[in-house]
């Protein structure tokens, strides 16, 4: 079965958009060393489907040196290939009699049965998701010999090319999937409503990329029979003929992980409540709503909240999705059309890392973000981007107790007033926007001990003075902007 309650490494994930539109600048963290890489295209949104919330793992037995494969199903897995194009010999190790050693194939050590076939694409690191070169993947014909795999409990084949096929009916018959992995693997056509009969399914990954493949589903009403899903990803998947598309996710009473984005959604009933009161991970950016739907307000274990990118969403600061989910992480609402001012206690939300309010209408002083007590014994902040709002006043000296911030975005504003010194002490910082503001006086030498920073952007303001070695002591930029307008 898959172990739900495993402890993960805590992750922030990012995502952009799939179709290239203007998004702000994400980030995705993944490893203590290097915290910050750029998060573009369809890679950062494949390894969001990696690391969002706690990652599904397996806990079934793999294979051993001494179990023995089961003929039927080597024969099965053999058929399987057969109808394959594999032009990097990925499935060059399927020799022999003993599947259970083959590349992606793991079988239960005791009967042979084979329980997991694991095919997705092992460069996903190294390749552009829109490259057409598709390093790496898997062609050809998913034949019916699967079926003879009746063991079988995990199936992925994300990130291939199967761009000229539906999803498979016979997949239903595979009626021991807990997990199933589709995603960005080219599939096209509508999404099979056989699919309800893996009532066993824990696990579900449709998404797709418009590039090699579009699914479709006109009704989500088979995948109310799904009881037992906890991570369901349909981004790409066309639902604007899903009228009812919340009504058959609010069946799935156990999600804890919710992916929607780029699904041209609707707006749905406002009086509607989330029966999925353990989701954990929720997004739906990039999507035709108008308002932010209200059974988002009855949620209260949300670690990772995106709505960004849904411009005609109008309205003030959704206050109260902040201050019922003590555990959030990230919260990203950019490229909305939300206005208002900055919440007063979002710096008490200890457990925040991310926050992304770009491209809206807020308003009021920048120094609200640190007003009020401080909950928290030390702020874990590390991207902070209020871009192209209507935020004014003074930049606050508190900004130097954010000490993990690696991302700060204050562009495109209306802020006055000096630089504090004290920006300097922000020794996480790895890039610094403050340009197009109306910011005044001299640029202060501890900007010198920012030594991870790469790049610092003051442009347009009515900043003056002479620059020193100490303003560059410690910088390793790749690139500097000084520009005194």
């Amino acid at each position: 079965m898959i172990d739900s309650d495993q402890e993960m490494t805590p992750t922030i994930y990012c995502s952009d958009s799939f179709l290239g539109e203007s998004k702000t600048k994400q980030y995705l963290f993944l490893d203590p060393e290097e915290p910050m890489a750029s998060c573009g295209g369809l890679v950062s949104t494949f390894l969001l489907a990696i690391f969002v919330t706690q990652i599904v793992e397996f806990s079934h037995s793999i294979a051993s040196t001494n179990v023995s494969c089961i003929g039927v199903e080597r024969e099965a897995l053999l058929k399987f290939k057969h109808g394959l194009t594999d032009p990097w010999k990925r499935l060059s190790s399927w020799t022999g009699e003993e599947c259970c050693k083959w590349e992606g194939v793991e079988c239960n050590e005791k009967t042979g049965h084979v329980l997991k076939l694991d095919l997705h694409n092992p460069c996903i690191e190294e390749i552009d998701m829109l490259d057409p070169s598709y390093k790496c993947r898997l062609g050809g014909n998913i034949v019916h010999s699967l079926t003879e795999l009746k063991y079988l409990k995990h199936l992925d084949l994300s990130i291939n090319n199967f761009s000229t096929h539906k999803i498979p009916m016979f997949f239903a018959s595979l009626q021991k999937l807990e997990y199933l992995n589709l995603s960005y693997a080219g599939f096209n056509g509508d999404i099979p409503r056989q699919l309800n009969n893996l009532s066993k399914l824990q696990y579900l990954d449709l998404s797709n990329d418009f590039v090699l493949g579009y699914l479709t589903s006109n009704d989500l009403d088979w995948m109310s029979k799904l009881s037992s899903l906890t991570y369901l990803h349909m981004s790409g998947v066309g639902l604007s003929s899903a009228k009812d598309w919340f009504g058959s996710i609010n069946m799935l009473s156990s999600l804890q992980s919710l992916r929607l984005s780029n699904c041209q959604l609707q707006d749905i009933s406002s009086s509607l409540q989330a029966n999925f009161t353990s989701l954990r991970f929720l997004t739906i950016e990039s999507n035709n709503l108008s308002f932010i739907p209200p059974w988002i307000f009855n949620l209260s274990k949300l670690e990772h909240i995106d709505l960004s990118d849904n411009f005609h969403i109008k309205g003030p600061f959704p206050t109260a999705i902040v201050e019922n989910n003590q555990r959030l992480a990230f919260f990203d609402v950019s490229l909305d059309s939300l206005h208002g001012e900055f919440p007063k206690n979002m710096s008490n939300l200890c457990k925040l890392q991310v926050v992304q309010l770009s491209s809206n209408y807020f308003n009021g002083s920048i120094s609200v973000i640190s007003d009020g007590p401080h909950g928290c014994v030390r702020s874990k902040w590390k991207i902070f981007d209020v871009a192209g709002n209507k935020f004014s006043g003074d930049l606050p000296n508190q900004f130097g107790d954010f000490k993990e911030l690696e991302f700060l975005d204050l562009s495109l504003n209306s802020i006055s007033g000096s630089i504090p010194s004290n920006l300097g002490e922000l020794s996480s910082l790895r890039e610094l926007h403050l340009n197009d503001n109306k910011l005044s006086g001299i640029i202060p030498e501890s900007i010198g001990q920012l030594s991870n920073l790469k790049e610092l952007q003051v442009h347009n303001n009515f900043l003056y003075g002479v620059l020193s070695e100490l303003h560059f002591e410690n910088l390793k930029l790749d690139r500097l902007r000084h520009f005194f307008q």
